[in-house]
């Protein structure tokens, strides 16, 4: 009972949503500069920046602790959160080389074995690895994810609705990119094994 959600606190926060407001995600790959492994060191970067007001508000911690993620916060518009999220960019990777650490944004780390890599300690990530397990532990990847507010719940559900019927043409465009590196692509066949992520498989929009 203690991991459902609270129904009217979310109906709450889209009511009071402002349309076309954009918060912007980047998740990089923590890696020894030696070897360029994964190297497992989220809670040290995050113990450096303290001294760093700014960028210690927007580290957060995902499921491996060789992987940190900064959060640029509600732009008014894009222009404002990729301002936001450049300058945070430029102050993580500032404290990585004092740190003597390398970042990366490559979906996935193209050796590092998901099994040797420790789930980061927090209520959240230990409640997934309880339940997924096995599915969990092999979500080892680094992405940016794009937020757009959208006011009103029923209008945010319209919206999901819309965009499902042009994700097959968005998964094409960025598979095919030559900035890709196969990040769109592996990370849509990772999160197909996922009950509660993943896009429609192609029988579903023939069917």
């Amino acid at each position: 009972m203690e991991n459902q959600i609270d129904l009217d606190a979310a109906e709450r926060v889209f009511a009071e949503s402002t349309d076309g407001t954009i918060g912007l995600e980047e998740e990089f790959g923590i890696t020894s500069l030696d070897t360029l492994d994964l190297a497992p060191r989220f809670e040290e970067l995050r113990a450096a920046a303290s001294s760093d007001s700014v960028l210690s508000e927007a580290i957060a911690g995902e499921l491996i602790n060789s992987e940190i993620e900064i959060r640029s916060g509600r732009g008014v518009d894009l222009a404002d959160a990729l301002m936001r999220q450049q300058d945070l960019r430029s102050r993580l990777f500032a404290l990585a080389r004092v740190q003597g650490v390398g970042l990366s944004a490559t979906g996935a780390h193209p050796w590092a074995d998901y099994r040797h890599q420790q789930i980061i300690d927090t209520d959240h990530y230990r409640r997934v690895e309880d339940g997924l397990r096995w599915v969990a532990s092999r979500n080892n990847t680094f992405s940016l994810h794009v937020h757009v507010g959208v006011q009103g719940a029923d209008r945010a559900v319209r919206v999901c609705d819309r965009l499902r019927t042009v994700l097959p043409y968005l998964t094409v465009v960025f598979t095919q990119s030559v900035l890709n590196f196969s990040r769109a692509a592996f990370r849509a066949a990772a999160f197909q094994t996922r009950l509660d992520r993943g896009r429609p498989t192609a029988s579903m929009w023939l069917s």
